[in-house]
């Protein structure tokens, strides 16, 4: 039985759906990129860094090299900011995958939200289509909805939250390894130095 009040308040909710689902992509979207840039920034300038200290140390050591004790010393710190360098190509290489698997679940979940709220206005009030207008039958668009558009979108869902573990991991291993590497490797230079020189 059609209720116009019922009516009112489900078209309501399909429209704050709606405005909520674009609203909150587009400020999703606009902070990801903001972080994406700063961060992926910030491990360009450690791989960058570590293979200017290699060049620059390798290069200055070479006169030297038969005068440095422990001479493994040296050796461990090259391989440090090697490992450094690659760890942090290797994490900004993986990052967008992540963001791309973040932003792409968010926005199926908006999605899921605002085709659940059509779901339940066209199952409780008389629709029009706007293409031929003729009714639309609300019960066949709800069977519709949750026996295959529901589902796909859930199955879609889940996927990406797979894809974004699995890359935040993979970025977040990359960028711990990164870090101690180029510790461990200006540790090293700087305790090269202090027993050589």
């Amino acid at each position: 039985m059609y209720d116009p009040t019922e009516a009112k308040r489900l078209e309501h909710l399909v429209n704050a759906a709606t405005r909520e689902a674009n609203a909150a992509e587009r400020q999703q979207h606009e902070r990801q990129l903001e972080l994406a840039r700063d961060r992926t920034q910030y491990f360009e300038k450690i791989a960058l860094g570590s293979g200017a200290t290699i060049a620059a140390v390798v290069s200055f050591i070479g006169a030297h090299k038969d005068r440095l004790q422990p001479p493994w010393l040296f050796r461990a710190a090259l391989v440090a900011l090697v490992v450094a360098m690659f760890a942090a190509m290797y994490r900004n290489f993986r990052y967008p995958y992540y963001l791309m698997n973040v932003w792409q679940g968010f926005k199926l979940s908006k999605w899921e939200a605002r085709e659940r709220s059509k779901r339940n206005y066209f199952a409780a009030v008389p629709a029009h289509s706007l293409q031929d207008g003729k009714p639309i039958d609300g019960s066949e668009w709800a069977r519709d909805f949750d026996s295959r558009i529901e589902p796909a979108l859930k199955a879609k869902i889940s996927e990406f939250a797979r894809g974004e573990k699995a890359t935040y991991r993979e970025t977040q291993i990359a960028e711990a390894l990164s870090l101690v590497a180029a510790v461990v490797g200006i540790s090293f230079l700087v305790l090269l130095a202090w027993k050589n020189f």
